[in-house]
């Protein structure tokens, strides 16, 4: 998980190195052919609507992060969930539910 600042799309300093490091991973020959989905989320704070186009701007910065750093933007495909799936569900508007997810979905036809 990625996380993010309130109300933020901006990557923190701090993630930098999680994404150099998950930059390698995606690129290590294991993973080398894997596309991958890169799923922005909000905590609850807000208006749905405001909070998908928020969750989206987020997976669009890691995803250009990861571009910047050579990775293929075809193996990356973006989406935004909002609050729609709070990984601290019982505390809505938790910190740790503003994160960008990465998910593996197999591999790329040759």
């Amino acid at each position: 998980n990625i996380p993010f600042e309130h109300n933020s799309s901006e990557i923190r300093r701090q993630a930098e190195a999680q994404l150099n490091q998950l930059e390698l991973a995606l690129s290590s020959a294991s993973l080398s052919r894997d596309k991958f989905v890169v799923a922005g989320h909000t905590d609850a704070k807000g208006s749905a609507q405001y909070n998908k186009r928020l969750s989206l701007r987020r997976a669009d910065a890691v995803k250009r992060f990861l571009v910047a750093k050579g990775m293929d933007p075809n193996r990356l495909a973006t989406v935004g969930y909002g609050s729609e799936h709070l990984l601290a569900p019982d505390r809505p508007d938790d910190p740790s539910n503003r994160r960008v997810e990465i998910r593996d979905v197999g591999q790329s036809s040759p």
